[in-house]
């Protein structure tokens, strides 16, 4: 009889590789798939779905329990948000050479919108197992100085996510 990996290692052992697992998949520039909702503040473009899945990149925890991320909008920002130069400077590029997620064609580049924080919970992200890979050091230093220097986030909330000093 073959003997499983985990029934050879401890519980102990299996606690903290579950542990280190969770810390390493939501780090800072941690990039997932979550299904958003209404109750995320998502505008749902079909009224008969009840979710739609975006890409989220996570920008940090505040505790245990919660995260925070700005939202990956596939293939290009709304047109309305075109015309205001404003919303257009929120947005970062992340272009499919660079990022295996980035599957379709129509979809490069997608953009990071930096103007927009939204948080989920720890035990969400991690039970919906949708992990895509992490940013690029130098993409995720442009979308974390657009997301402190967005006019569109409130500066309690910077502060609150620990993104600026006050």
């Amino acid at each position: 009889m073959k003997k499983s990996v985990s029934s050879s290692i401890s519980s102990t052992s299996l606690a903290s590789l579950q542990s280190t697992k969770e810390k390493l998949i939501l780090e800072r520039g941690c990039i997932h798939l979550v299904k958003m909702d209404a109750r995320d503040g998502l505008v749902l473009p079909d009224k008969n779905k009840v979710f739609h899945p975006k890409f989220v990149v996570i920008i940090g925890c505040l505790d245990d329990e919660t995260c925070y991320g700005a939202v990956l909008i596939q293939s290009k920002p709304n047109h309305w948000t075109n015309s205001l130069e404003q919303i257009r400077a929120d947005f970062h590029p992340l272009f499919k050479d660079d990022y295996d997620f980035i599957k379709d064609e129509a979809h490069n580049p997608s953009y990071v919108d930096c103007g927009q924080i939204f948080p989920f919970d720890r035990s969400r992200i991690i039970s919906e197992n949708a992990y895509k890979e992490k940013l690029q050091e130098t993409d995720l230093q442009t979308v974390i100085d657009k997301i402190k220097s967005s006019e569109r986030i409130d500066e309690i909330d910077k502060i609150e996510y620990g993104l600026v000093d006050y």
